[in-house]
């Protein structure tokens, strides 16, 4: 493997021999792991774990799988850079992940809430771009473009061509006599599953809270749920941890440490309308524990009065919880 690094760039370039392309990655990316592997490896040592690191070679490992991850690694494209929360959700760069869990776990639950976005602003009015739907008037159905406006009233727009015929002269004849005895169904097209789009807001604060306070926060054993559920997005078993709040700044984006009320002391995730409660550091409660204390629920949006401590929305890891990293 050859490493350079030009003078006064951002830029280092890898490759793993002549033959093979070259990766470009950037110079913070490759600082990231360093001092992600570093700090881990410190961590390990307070713990008196260091030997489970088989080499002295720097190891990093992904927040999300626990699998180890070498530099070697940026070559393949195994070792990722992930945005947090999903890029199309206005996310930035803020971890590394293997490739395994930014693309599985992108696909399985990212999409999701990304899909659920769009269903809201399309019909909270917000969208400027029309969704694909099934109008059905009288049984006969044909594909229209749909809008939704602030006042919620809704148009619905025929293509060029209407790919029924028989939707045309149906059309037509209503028309004509002005008929007012008809039935019709609208069916958007855009759809999603909205267990799976709360798992994706549950991973973007679990990420959010690595990168705030490192590994021996999101090495706690209540967070391995969080974990195994990513792994496995069959079904969906983690508790309600997610607020909702459609009147919230979409452009608010801040981590609370939450200290009153007692009983909702936790940590407090907020990407504009989305929030997310974990356990703080050294809280005995589980993740069901701290549901039900919250007292979240699915058929409304509960409303909570509380207190703590703002902290801003991180730009990189900054591992605030860990011993400083060994080797600097």
């Amino acid at each position: 493997m050859v490493i350079s690094f030009r003078q006064g760039s951002n830029w280092l370039t890898i490759s793993a021999s002549i033959a093979e392309p070259l990766v470009v990655v950037q110079q913070k990316h490759v600082e990231w792991f360093y001092r992600g592997a570093r700090t881990l490896r410190a961590v390990a040592r307070e713990r008196g774990l260091e030997d489970v690191f088989p080499t002295a070679e720097d190891c990093y490992v992904c927040p999300l799988c626990l699998d180890g991850l070498t530099i070697e690694e940026f070559t393949t494209r195994q070792l990722t850079v992930e945005h947090v929360p999903p890029e199309a959700l206005g996310g930035k760069e803020l971890v590394l992940t293997c490739k395994d869990c930014n693309n599985e776990q992108g696909s399985k639950f990212d999409g999701q809430a990304v899909k659920q976005q769009q269903f809201a602003r399309l019909f909270s009015g917000q969208s400027t771009k029309p969704e694909t739907a099934r109008f059905t008037v009288d049984g006969i159905a044909s594909r229209v473009e749909m809008y939704v406006t602030g006042q919620g009233s809704m148009l619905l727009t025929f293509p060029d061509k209407i790919t029924n015929p028989a939707m045309a002269d149906h059309m037509h004849m209503l028309a004509e006599t002005r008929s007012t005895d008809f039935r019709f169904t609208v069916e958007s097209r855009l759809r999603y599953f909205p267990d799976h789009a709360r798992v994706s807001w549950i991973r973007t604060a679990y990420l959010t809270a690595f990168a705030l306070f490192g590994w021996k926060y999101i090495l706690q054993q209540k967070l391995q749920p969080i974990r195994e559920q990513l792994a496995n997005p069959t079904a969906v078993t983690l508790p309600l941890l997610n607020t909702y709040d459609p009147g919230r700044d979409p452009g608010r984006h801040e981590v609370w440490i939450v200290k009153e009320p007692a009983e909702h002391r936790s940590l407090l995730v907020v990407w504009g309308e989305h929030g997310v409660f974990l356990p703080l550091p050294n809280d005995p409660r589980s993740l069901e524990e701290l549901a039900g204390s919250l007292g979240t629920r699915r058929d409304r949006p509960v409303h909570y009065s509380i207190t703590g401590t703002v902290i801003p929305w991180p730009s990189r890891p900054e591992y605030l919880l860990d011993p400083d990293p060994i080797g600097g």
